[in-house]
């Protein structure tokens, strides 16, 4: 049988003109290639040209059929509620077509996966798209785009793309109204609500009395909700009205950076914070709110993939002085300036940036009345097809 498939699937590619052991795309948008191993049962795709190859077993494929018997296309779910096993994924032939790749399953079932389909659940992210650290002298300016450019998918991609390459991304001459923010917000991502501010804020020097962000002083550098289990990913910034020159500063550090120091400094400081928790607070009225989690979150693989640190939310210190020492030396180096990227944000200027990676702060005291107002409010994670604002958007 297996031998069979193989010479059906080098009778399909050398009808196309393609080299042995591929089945070229032709016609199929984006679909740079794709080969089946019988003797392996696994396939090979090449979703792009300058991607790298995908090994995609075929259990994992057939799992991914989205015609009407194995999904549901009002949910969106599968459905089945079991899994698969691996006499459901024998392969009779393959093939390519305009609509996608179409496989025909030994059982008479048939499979056509599109391009977004195939794009959506198996494609990783590429090295253009991974984050770059940086610090003030290699990123000396944020990352932009124009809110008119957000009318193309084509902007909307740059933005999401500076938001995963070096976690922040201005959006400069945007109309400064409240309702330009939530349709920006609404191209990235679901807003997140909390029950202590509500979903959207609306900053202004004592609006509220629950938040050094509502006062005159200045604020450290820090990442917000830590007295949160589930922090919010993104933040989003949008000037309605900036403060007075020299005041009011916002300002960014990479915090995957800054660890990524620290470890090269102290390993065993870098270890202390990835592997113990800090304790984080939130008080008022209505709440009692307590949540730990270490400086440094590793994901199960080894990787940095969270920084947690707001020393005014701090709980009660670590009885460990070891952990102490760590932390204070943490403290030590985000205080160093060449970390530190400084920006006045202007009429129209919205900031986007990643809260679990970035750590922000306000620089430069507020005067007694300052106008400075500022429109914001949570989000997750950008969303994986970016929509794009409507084009009689940039002339609101």
């Amino acid at each position: 049988m297996a031998c069979a498939i193989l010479g059906r699937i080098k009778a399909l590619q050398l009808a196309a003109g393609g080299r042995a052991g591929t089945l070229r795309s032709g016609r199929c948008r984006l679909v740079h290639s794709a080969s089946f191993d019988a003797a392996l049962s696994s396939f090979e795709l090449q979703l792009r040209q300058e991607s790298k190859p995908l090994q995609v077993p075929a259990l994992v494929l057939r799992d991914l059929c989205q015609c009407e018997v194995c999904w549901d296309p009002e949910s969106h779910q599968r459905q089945s509620a079991r899994v698969p096993t691996g006499e459901f994924a024998k392969v009779a032939s393959v093939s390519t077509s305009a609509a996608g790749l179409q496989v025909q399953w030994a059982d008479g079932h048939a499979s056509c996966f599109s391009t977004s389909v195939l794009q959506r659940f198996l494609q990783k992210e590429d090295d253009l798209s991974r984050p770059h650290f940086w610090d003030r002298a290699s990123l000396p300016e944020p990352p932009q785009v124009t809110y008119a450019e957000l009318t193309d998918a084509s902007g909307v991609q740059a933005l999401t793309r500076e938001l995963c390459v070096h976690g922040i991304c201005v959006v400069r001459s945007a109309p400064a109204t409240a309702e330009t923010a939530e349709a920006v917000g609404e191209l990235l991502g679901a807003k997140r609500a909390t029950s202590m501010f509500g979903t959207v804020w609306d900053l202004r020097v004592g609006e509220l009395d629950n938040d050094s962000a509502y006062g005159l002083e200045e604020i450290e550098h820090h990442t917000d909700g830590c007295y949160l289990q589930q922090r919010p990913p993104l933040q989003l910034f949008h000037c309605i009205q900036p403060s007075a020159p020299g005041t009011g500063v916002s300002s960014l550090i990479d915090g995957f950076a800054v660890a990524h120091e620290l470890r090269r400094l102290d390993e065993m400081a870098y270890d202390m914070l990835t592997k113990h928790p800090v304790s984080y607070q939130f008080q008022d009225e209505r709440h009692d709110i307590v949540a730990e989690h270490p400086v440094l979150q590793l994901d199960l693989c080894g990787d940095l993939v969270a920084v947690h640190w707001n020393n005014y939310d701090r709980a009660a210190l670590p009885r460990d002085p070891a952990h102490v020492t760590a932390m204070r030396l943490w403290d030590s180096l985000i205080q160093e300036e060449r970390w530190h990227l400084d920006i006045q944000l202007q009429r129209g200027d919205m900031l986007i940036i990643d809260n679990l990676r970035l750590l922000h702060a306000r620089k430069g005291r507020l005067v007694p009345g300052s106008p400075r107002h500022f429109v914001g409010f949570y989000l997750d994670m950008p969303i994986r097809t970016p929509r794009a604002l409507p084009r009689d958007a940039a002339s609101w």
